[in-house]
């Protein structure tokens, strides 16, 4: 029984590493390519341009084919946007519910570490996504 919770543990912390890292590259890029021009300077417009940018330089677009491809992914942004607006929360409650378990298989001194590093690590997400 244990095994198996700490199993679910690590996949499920896993799983977090992996959407913080996702996170992170897609931060990186926005910051890194800046837009085009005349569609705003977000971090997921400036993520679209590079798309675009890249397929123009392998694929060798058309400045038709540019155009119709960046109103393609400024029509999928919404649709990813309300995705997220969609599943943030379950995964957010998701992420909470692994923490939880963890810190019930801990012991209450490991629990008191536990917390601070949580709280360490989201002081460090906040400034590096937020800015603070």
């Amino acid at each position: 029984m244990k095994r198996t919770i700490a199993f679910t543990c690590v996949v499920g912390l896993f799983l977090l590493g992996i959407l913080v890292g996702a996170l992170g590259m897609h931060l990186y890029y926005a910051q890194k390519f800046p837009p085009p021009g005349s569609r705003g300077g977000g971090p997921r417009e400036m993520a679209g341009s590079f798309h675009i940018e890249r397929l123009e330089r392998r694929l060798g677009l058309t400045p038709d084919q540019k155009r119709r491809i960046d109103d393609i992914l400024v029509d999928s942004r919404a649709e990813a946007d309300a995705m997220r607006r969609e599943l943030g929360p379950r995964v957010r409650a998701h992420a909470e519910s692994v923490r939880e378990r963890i810190r019930e298989v801990l012991t209450p001194e490991q629990r008191d570490r536990f917390d601070q590093m949580r709280r360490r690590e989201r002081r460090h997400a906040d400034r590096f996504f937020l800015g603070r």
